[in-house]
């Protein structure tokens, strides 16, 4: 099925869920649920927890998927800090647990394998640790929520070896009802929706005066506005005494028309897709 408006071919995942294991399975539920699509029977989860920088168990985790019918194109370590020992400083206790990933499992299985890794504390758009989880991969993904307040995500290239970067990819966060428990409770997960940015902008053009237009233009993805800077973007657009009205009035226009969300209720504004 298609994907983001990229084509994608079908292939058996595994997915090393040493995190949060228990919440996969509803992820994958919702995924389906919302997509209305039968469940797959080529997404295969491993909670068990592992340690790969101990060959031991790095060679227990090939040969469980060794068994599977058929290779796995994507394997999925979920996180980096839960099946790694050592310091994630040291460049060379990095570099040793990428080249067990390397010869046990992508070369292997001739798949992709994807880590899932925090960023820093003071530095959000690289991994947290040793410079050198940057230099040995392939490709760097960043993930995150630009308003903690909204149900959004973002996700960026911060690094492709062989290829063009992509641009931001945006993301609705969708609650998905699964059922409930044995108390009466839901039992939910969530669905990362992908949006088409620029056809929610083309949709909303002619909805627009030249005034939103010049706003929402100014608000990149991700990027916090105060009403104040909004009002010097329009300035000699409109006549200084209705300078402050004009603004109030496309505020409330882009509020309406959900593409902009207020952030922490102080006058600040940040895109919002969908």
């Amino acid at each position: 099925m298609a994907w983001a408006k990229r084509k994608t071919t079908a292939g058996r995942v595994v997915y090393v869920a040493a995190e949060g294991g228990a919440g996969v399975y509803r992820r994958v539920a919702a995924w389906h649920q919302a997509h209305q699509l039968p469940e797959t029977d080529n997404f295969h989860v491993c909670i068990t927890p592992l340690l790969l920088t101990i060959e031991q168990q790095m060679v227990q985790l090939r040969d469980a998927i060794r068994a599977l019918p058929t290779p796995p194109v994507l394997i999925v370590i979920d996180t980096l800090s839960q099946t790694f020992t050592g310091d994630e400083n040291a460049a060379t206790d990095i570099g040793d647990y990428l080249r067990m990933l390397n010869t046990h499992l992508r070369a292997e299985f001739n798949c992709t394998v994807l880590v899932i890794h925090h960023t820093g504390h003071s530095a959000s758009e690289r991994p947290r640790g040793s410079s050198a989880i940057t230099a040995n991969v392939d490709f760097l993904l960043g993930c995150f929520r630009p308003n903690a307040d909204c149900n959004s995500a973002l996700l960026e290239v911060i690094k492709q070896k062989d290829g063009d970067r992509l641009p931001t990819s945006h993301f609705e966060l969708e609650r998905q009802v699964l059922g409930k428990d044995e108390d009466g409770e839901e039992i939910s997960s969530l669905v990362a929706n992908w949006q088409d940015l620029l056809d929610i902008i083309k949709a909303a053009a002619g909805k627009l005066t030249p005034v939103e237009q010049k706003l929402i233009t100014m608000m990149e993805p991700g990027l916090i506005v105060s009403e104040d800077e909004m009002a010097e973007e329009i300035r000699g657009m409109v006549k200084d005494s209705s300078l402050r009205n004009t603004r109030v009035r496309a505020v409330q226009k882009l509020s309406e028309l959900k593409l902009i969300v207020p952030v922490s209720g102080k006058n600040l504004w940040t895109r919002k897709i969908g």
